[in-house]
């Protein structure tokens, strides 16, 4: 029987994206490489990701749904989750170096190390307006530098309309899109963001302003991370309910 779980697990991780790898925990702040603000939050659920599946900040912001070593011990939550926030450059691929709070939900601070399986799910965005539009302390109408927060998904790209033309800009490691204007990014302009969906949202900006959040009335809808979940729950009850 233990056999056959265990192959089962195996199979649906292949065909629904479950990772698998050590969970690990740091004094994490909310901050990081993905250029989010420190949080107050009370517990901080956020993660560092492993530099494998970093991909140049893309996973930024997404939540991960994870599951620890003690499934069946009601002193600890199964499953939590969390939001990527940091990179961990010496984790290998599948790890997870997790925020102190959300490490003592699945185990004792003294395993240190833990095995866990996870997932990307949608965030959960309930209560909030929209997502946000960031620029960079830094930044100007002639160097642009845009990110999203409080998004319930993954993003895929930032453009800009400048002049009535339609610019992509780059992502960085330190997840901002980045874009140069010889002759300025406007007075006005629209920012359109792409989720990982592809469902684009245009934004107009009336003036560019450094380290400024613009808070938008968009979200996106729901991801196909979620449906998996959703399957994975229901998959397993079949199996333990006819194997």
């Amino acid at each position: 029987m233990i056999l056959k779980l265990f192959l089962f697990v195996i199979l649906f991780s292949q065909l629904f994206c479950l990772f698998t790898g050590d969970g690990t925990f740091y004094n994490a702040t909310g901050g990081g490489t993905c250029s989010f603000d420190e949080s107050n939050a009370n517990p901080l659920l956020v993660a560092a990701l492993n530099q494998p599946d970093w991909d140049g900040s893309n996973n930024c912001g997404r939540c991960a749904k994870i599951w620890g070593p003690y499934p069946d011990n009601p002193s600890y939550k199964n499953p939590v989750t969390v939001q990527i926030v940091d990179k961990c450059p010496e984790c290998l691929s599948g790890d997870l170096d997790l925020s102190e709070d959300a490490f003592a939900m699945l185990a004792p601070m003294g395993d240190g190390r833990i095995d866990i399986s996870w997932e990307y799910v949608d965030c959960d965005v309930s209560g909030l307006p929209g997502f946000q539009i960031h620029t960079k302390n830094g930044s100007n109408e002639w160097w642009v530098a845009f990110q999203v927060r409080d998004s319930r998904i993954g993003i895929n790209m930032i453009s800009v309309k400048s002049n009535g033309v339609w610019y992509d800009l780059s992502r960085t490691d330190y997840n901002y899109f980045i874009k140069s204007f010889s002759s300025g990014v406007g007075t006005q302009f629209v920012v359109r963001v792409e989720g990982i969906n592809n469902e684009k949202f245009d934004y107009t900006i009336n003036s560019y302003i450094a380290n400024y959040t613009f808070q938008t009335s968009y979200q996106f809808d729901a991801s196909s991370a979620s449906i998996n979940s959703i399957l994975f729950g229901m998959a397993l009850l079949f199996f333990f309910l006819f194997f």
